[in-house]
């Protein structure tokens, strides 16, 4: 039986679609097996995989990695975890243009866009357009998964007769202002995303400002309206890759005693929040793209002068507006009832169109497709030198559930309720328990 490892990057972003994966390929025939995406070169000596689904390789190291793993004949598939950039300058370097993906037996996309800016990178073999996998759970087979307001209100203490408006933050360089600036300057550098910056006309060491100044716009505005709306519930939910610790702050510092209509929410898969949602609040992020799966309104934020982060596909099928009061008075006419107008529901059908390739909920069995064929046509024996130190870390990983890791990544923090890294990102890796809880979600839909 042929073994497959798949990476996952972030728990509350890659789980659910990276388990659905490896249950799909299961049925196929094939024994799968998920690990954390920094373990890759552990698990694979432990484990001896014929084939390794990674997120990225846009680190020089792992590009070389990929072509040792190649002339062992394991195979290397790439599937990103973001395959919709939101800046039009960052596509290129998301698509993996610039890197040698010669040790990449197939690439996958999200769309045909992606498609054609990668095909043009002359060491990759082969890239296939696939659709966007973890929009499946939005089909009408999978989103029987989700919580329901009873339940998610229970959770958070909110009255469920309240509508919901939610903010999804997306601040991701806020947190390298005032602190963990070298950390942002040296993986600018190491992944290749500073010439990105630079190429938008702005010296990449300005990003964490600029981010940090629309950061508190939004979180006074935010603030402003909450106060002013005392018939409705509000969902703050964070960024994966943002500082939790920031919001936390923020909530206690200036909107404690709103705390039975406000929850601060990170540990929660977003499609469960926007099940819930009744409007969405959203800078130009993927959060929008899937509240119009679902057919909710949207309002765009631009609460900066000077806003560097805005697409206007994503804000496309959006509402968008220029002042505070602008904002209040459009939440007012779409909690009272107004319809999404029909100019932003045909840009909403024109993105999935032009960036999701098809909205049916078989983006997975196409990747599955791929991937079987590409196994089934290979004969090649697997080659292995052993590597004793990485086999030694595997055991001790495998015996500690990984705790050797977490102690490496939150510190004594992982024997908290809430673990928090270095960066201020909360639980961000999967556990066995995490991949269990969705085997069981979900081997009764498939």
């Amino acid at each position: 039986m042929k073994k497959i490892l798949i990476a996952v990057d972030h728990k509350w972003r890659d789980l659910p679609s990276s388990v659905l994966l490896k249950l799909k390929l299961e049925k196929k025939g094939y024994k799968v097996f998920l690990c954390r995406d920094a373990l890759i070169p552990y698990y694979e000596e432990g484990i001896k995989p014929n084939a390794i689904i990674f997120v990225h390789l846009y680190d020089k190291e792992r590009q070389a990695y990929a072509k040792k793993l190649k002339q062992r004949n394991v195979k290397v598939f790439l599937l990103p975890t973001e395959g919709i950039p939101t800046l039009q300058s960052y596509r290129k370097f998301a698509s993996g243009l610039f890197n040698d993906l010669s040790g990449v037996e197939e690439q996958f996309c999200w769309n045909d866009n992606m498609k054609k800016i990668v095909e043009k990178n002359t060491s990759l073999k082969k890239v296939t357009t696939v659709g966007v996998p973890r929009f499946d759970f939005y089909s009408e087979k999978l989103n029987k998964t989700f919580i329901s307001k009873e339940k998610f209100c229970k959770k958070y203490n909110l009255d469920p007769g309240f509508p919901i408006i939610t903010l999804a933050t997306n601040f991701t360089q806020a947190q390298f202002y005032e602190k963990n600036k070298k950390f942002f300057e040296n993986d600018s550098e190491k992944l290749g995303y500073k010439t990105v910056f630079e190429s938008n006309a702005i010296d990449s060491k300005q990003i964490p400002e600029l981010d940090y100044i629309s950061r508190e716009k939004t979180m006074d505005f935010f603030s402003m309206l909450v106060k002013r709306n005392q018939n409705c519930n509000f969902i703050l939910k964070t960024h994966p890759s943002e500082d939790f610790t920031y919001y936390k702050k923020f909530l206690i510092e200036n909107l404690k005693s709103f705390r039975n209509r406000v929850a601060l929410v990170n540990q929660e898969y977003i499609w469960d929040i926007l099940n819930v949602t009744n409007i969405e609040l959203s800078r130009s992020c993927t959060t929008a793209v899937e509240s119009w799966l679902l057919k909710l309104p949207t309002i765009e934020l631009r609460l900066s002068d000077n806003e560097w982060y805005h697409s206007k596909d994503f804000a496309s099928g959006s509402y968008s507006c220029s002042t505070p009061q602008e904002y209040f008075d459009m939440i007012d006419s779409l909690l009272k009832g107004k319809n999404i107008d029909n100019d932003l529901k045909a840009k909403r059908e024109e993105f999935f169109k032009e960036w999701c390739y098809k909205i049916d909920g078989n983006s997975t069995d196409r990747l599955v497709l791929r991937i079987d064929k590409s196994l089934k046509n290979s004969s090649a024996t697997l080659i292995y030198k052993t590597n004793m130190n990485n086999f030694l870390i595997y055991l001790l990983l495998k015996i500690s559930r990984n705790l050797i890791h977490d102690l490496k990544v939150y510190g004594f923090n992982v024997f908290l309720r809430n673990k928090l890294d270095k960066l201020g990102r909360i639980d961000k890796y999967i556990t066995d328990k995490d991949i269990t809880l969705w085997e069981k979600k979900l081997r009764s839909y498939i």
